[in-house]
């Protein structure tokens, strides 16, 4: 919950990125095409319907066709809104970890047209589902004038959170027995925001944008959150072991304590076939650890806390009393030596970013 404030500011921030201003262009170029062509086939249809029961000149049959139209938009903006971006949310997740998360980019894999299709009819159907199943319960609350306005807040809320999310996660998610990487709080919270902006006109043409961006910031950050906090657990582990292995004789001498650096854990993830090559990020301050080797990384920081592996790639962490570095290492070409291509730094109090290159300088030895 804590990350949403965070996610919501990045993905503001980032409304500029001329990435996303095509996405936003030809997201709306469809849904306005969508309207249009609803409207002229009501315009035309409507008298067809009408005229075996009533008889209406043209003005009139043209006012309703306008009020059918308005009232018919403002309450389906949002599910065709959502279906459209559906067939453009690989691009925002591109453009959004191609800013902030390139070592995720270089890993994520291209969702298939057929399988985008999918899933937009597949979040289509959920939305108008359920907010069906909704309307009975908004009609018996129309006395109370704000109650369906709440029950189709909440339905939605609960309908945008995990599609958004969605979007972002079937890039990355290995199996489908993998956890989800925002907890159902956040998720509701983070359909909710949308939920609410897709009924301010005008701030509604943006609301799926920044729903898509926002759930690409904090997938990201729960996955990390996820790994740290495993890696902390396997850091405790062989302690664990040595306590429960002790010997319950005669205490031995005492020893003085060894000045030798302990064991780093090691963490092997499933490799994935097929080559592909990193992004390599360029700032001030990170000329010394770009391009270095896992020996070299090691002498300019000492031994890390904690080495990944996953494939042929590596992530190693190092620690200080300033800051948690973590750092991603890819092969340049096929079967090459890994390197280091992405830094990302953070507190490790509460996991807010922090400057990158500020942390390297804290860490150098």
């Amino acid at each position: 919950m804590v990350l949403l404030p965070r996610a919501l500011s990045l993905a503001l921030g980032q409304l500029g990125d001329p990435a996303i201003l095509r996405v936003l262009g030809k997201s709306l170029a469809v849904t306005l095409a969508i309207f249009v062509a609803a409207a002229f086939a009501l315009n035309a249809a409507l008298p067809w319907l009408l005229s075996r029961w009533i008889d209406l000149s043209g003005e009139v049959y043209a006012v309703l066709s306008i009020l059918v139209f308005v009232i018919g938009a403002w309450l389906l903006f949002r599910i065709v809104a959502l279906a459209v971006l559906q067939f453009f949310a690989d691009e925002i997740v591109h453009a959004v970890e191609a800013k902030h998360y390139p070592a995720h980019a270089a890993r994520a894999r291209k969702v298939p047209f057929g399988e985008e299709l999918s899933n937009s009819l597949r979040a289509t159907g959920r939305v108008i589902l359920f907010n069906l199943l909704a309307a009975p319960i908004a009609v018996v609350l129309l006395f109370t004038a704000v109650g369906p306005a709440i029950i189709f807040w909440f339905v939605n809320a609960l309908l945008l959170g995990r599609e958004l999310q969605d979007m972002v996660w079937l890039r990355h998610r290995r199996d489908a027995g993998e956890v989800q990487p925002i907890g159902g709080l956040t998720r509701f919270a983070l359909g909710g925001v949308v939920a609410g902006l897709l009924a301010i006109p005008f701030i509604n043409l943006l609301a799926p944008i920044i729903g898509a961006a926002s759930a690409t910031h904090l997938v990201h950050r729960g996955t990390r959150k996820r790994s740290t906090m495993r890696s902390s657990v396997l850091l405790v582990l062989p302690f664990l072991a040595a306590c429960a292995t002790a010997p319950s004789g005669p205490a031995a001498p005492a020893q003085r304590p060894s000045t030798a650096t302990p064991p780093q854990v090691v963490v092997t993830a499933p490799s994935s076939g097929g080559f592909i090559a990193p992004r390599v990020i360029n700032l001030p301050g990170l000329e010394g650890v770009i391009g270095k080797n896992e020996t070299a990384l090691a002498n300019l920081f000492g031994p890390p806390r904690l080495t990944v592996k996953e494939g042929d790639a590596r992530k190693l962490q190092f620690v200080g009393p300033a800051c948690v570095l973590d750092i991603y290492l890819y092969p340049l070409e096929p079967r090459g030596e890994p390197s280091a291509t992405y830094v990302d730094a953070r507190r490790a109090s509460d996991g807010l970013d922090v400057d990158r290159a500020a942390c390297v300088k804290a860490l150098r030895r």
